[in-house]
């Protein structure tokens, strides 16, 4: 890394909220946002006392400074402004100390010759790796157990390879089972980027091959990131970027789901549909949303499916548009609910979601 002694670089400690200061010694050093920056930009939190843990980011995405567990964490790092647009760029840093959560943040200014089109993600996974080897520890958890069984799901998650595993030709395989475990008579996968990646707008997109069969549910989506947290479902957010209904590979949906204005414990939802000439489970696909801060869209195969979900026409279904703040990805194959039905005799096992890659731009 770069020494931090530069012309220009200046100190600043933002604390997370009015009236609550920053630790005397608490820094985030980073450039000075009145002057213009290109190339590779140093940054580093600096502390008087010990940091139980920091993670930093710009515009809401998470930076990978630290490719030890845990994914993202880290004192310092090295910001790539030729990945960034020009103009003005929000980097901030999370810090855990002496039982708080500070946030410290500053503005970076991007020079116009510093700035490229974006052709590659700003993440990505390419599921390469020999067969059995589980998804990237840095990239994905997993959510185990009995998600979903209030919405009529028949699987219990597990985190193991049987359910969850690269298969060595650049896929990533999540498999259901008809296998009794974990007081469920089906397994299978649902991984996740919780803490380790969490975008805030951009497109997003994956290639992937659904399986087809009743009963089944393979999704690519996205949940707020504070699902779980003080804001629960349906209020944090949700965005479906793909499910196809396993009785009806021809049809696709993307649907948002949040909270109903006044009322945050009640869904509403507002969906886009496809209807195909060939199964959706018969290759790959790649399905993608464009999120912006005011419009959502979904893709598939490049190809828009509708029109854009706006703040406005949610709102004229009752709906709050929560989707504004940092959201993570989630991949997997339920078994069984109130939409689908539960498996039967003509459903075959295993059912396997091949994903080529996952990918996000900025």
């Amino acid at each position: 890394m770069p020494p931090l002694g530069l012309t220009g670089l200046l100190t600043l400690a933002l604390a997370a909220s009015a009236g609550h200061p920053a630790p005397s010694g608490l820094e985030l050093v980073a450039p000075d946002g009145a002057r213009p920056v290109s190339g590779d930009v140093p940054f580093l939190v600096r502390s008087a006392g010990p940091l139980r843990r920091v993670a930093f980011a710009v515009d809401g995405w998470v930076l990978d400074v630290d490719r030890r567990a845990p994914f993202g964490y880290g004192r310092d790092g090295v910001l790539d402004t030729g990945t960034l647009t020009a103009g003005p760029h929000r980097l901030s840093a999370r810090v855990e100390i002496g039982g708080r959560t500070i946030t410290l943040a500053r503005t970076i200014r991007v020079a116009a010759t510093a700035a490229r089109p974006q052709s590659r993600p700003a993440w990505s996974d390419e599921f390469t790796g020999p067969a059995g080897r589980p998804p990237d520890r840095h990239k994905w958890g997993y959510a185990i157990g009995r998600w979903g069984r209030t919405a009529g799901e028949l699987q219990t998650y597990t985190n193991r390879t049987a359910n969850a595993a690269l298969d060595g030709a650049g896929h990533l395989r999540i498999v259901a089972r008809r296998q009794a475990a974990g007081g469920a008579a089906y397994t299978s996968a649902r991984i996740h980027t919780l803490d380790r990646f969490e975008p805030r707008f951009g497109r997003i997109e994956a290639r992937i091959k659904v399986p087809a069969g009743r009963g089944l549910l393979p999704a690519f989506w996205l949940l707020g990131g504070d699902q779980g947290g003080a804001t629960e479902w349906p209020a944090s957010g949700e965005i479906d970027v793909m499910e196809v209904v396993g009785q009806d590979p021809f049809g696709y949906q993307g649907t948002v789901h949040g909270p109903q204005a006044g009322a945050p414990t009640r869904d509403v939802e507002d969906a886009r549909m496809a209807r195909s000439r060939a199964p959706y489970s018969d290759g790959f696909h790649v399905y993608a949303v464009e999120w912006r801060a005011g419009s959502i869209r979904f893709l598939v195969d490049g190809q828009p499916v509708g029109d854009p979900l706006t703040p406005a026409a949610y709102a004229s279904l009752g709906g709050r548009w929560v989707f504004t703040r940092p959201f993570y990805l989630v991949l997997n194959v339920a078994v069984g609910n109130e939409w689908t039905g539960p498996p039967d005799a003509t459903t075959s096992w295993p059912a396997v979601m091949l994903v080529d890659w996952v990918r996000a731009y900025r």
